[in-house]
């Protein structure tokens, strides 16, 4: 039987999402405390890959196991897992072929920017004290939605067979102290999301203009684009299935 498992996680505890030699991970963690409950090694695979330092308010995890599931399964999974961790829901899906990275249509992430001092978001937003037109920002989101080629905001030893992404939204909101940065597509490439809030942040700074902008995703080159932001800025906040495809679990 194939489960879905929804999750949150604060990333600033992890060395990313997937599993690596000497350093901690989500997808590790989560395996270990699966591996308790059911008395058997259980795989998992997550809708994606998060890098190390980046939070998700929401992600969804695909395993497999024929051991009927009980009642207090979500209770006894949130007692293992450390405070960075969190289950929220378990879902059954349809078809039980879904694969939750493969059929999810669309991710939403956002990137959080804190304008002033403020002593409670240390690790959790990024600081950026210089004055930026937001307006201008925004005229460059809206560039991003014509294009389909994203690999000048790819990092280089990214793993991609393809840098094609379908951007359907992006823009900045002003939330009193905060900025904030929404971005959905269909996938996202690897340092995508903060390669993008670096370069939106010289528009909005003035250190380049939206033909500059425009020009550098034409160029195919990750070099023209602005630095990565901070990774602890950033939260994958959604990931969306195809309707009727997620059926919650009706424990007996």
């Amino acid at each position: 039987m194939r489960y879905f498992l929804e999750i949150a996680y604060n990333g600033l505890y992890y060395n990313g999402w997937q599993k690596q030699k000497n350093a901690s991970s989500v997808q590790e963690e989560i395996e270990k405390c699966l591996e308790i409950i059911f008395k058997e090694k259980i795989l998992v695979k997550g809708a994606g890959r998060t890098d190390a330092g980046v939070h998700a308010r929401q992600q969804f995890v695909q395993f497999d196991t024929n051991i009927p599931l009980k009642s207090n399964f979500l209770y006894q999974l949130n007692c293992l897992f450390s405070p960075y961790i969190v289950a929220r829901n378990i879902y059954l899906p349809f078809p039980q072929e879904l694969d939750v990275r493969k059929n999810a249509i669309l991710r939403i992430y956002k990137y959080y920017i804190v304008k002033q001092k403020e002593p409670f978001y240390k690790n959790l937003v990024m600081p950026f004290y210089r004055k930026v037109d937001v307006s201008k920002m925004n005229q460059a989101c809206l560039e991003l939605l014509g294009y389909k080629d994203f690999a000048s905001f790819c990092k280089s030893q990214g793993s991609q067979l393809s840098t094609f992404c379908r951007v359907e939204y992006a823009k900045w909101h002003e939330r009193g102290n905060f900025l904030i940065f929404t971005i959905k597509a269909n996938r996202f490439l690897r340092g995508m999301v903060r390669a993008i809030v670096g370069t939106l942040l010289q528009i909005g700074t003035g250190k380049k203009n939206i033909e500059e902008f425009k020009a550098l995703i034409a160029a195919k080159d990750r070099k023209l684009a602005g630095e990565n932001v901070e990774p602890y800025g950033l939260y994958l906040h959604r990931v969306i299935y195809p309707p009727y495809s997620l059926q919650p679990v009706e424990f007996t």
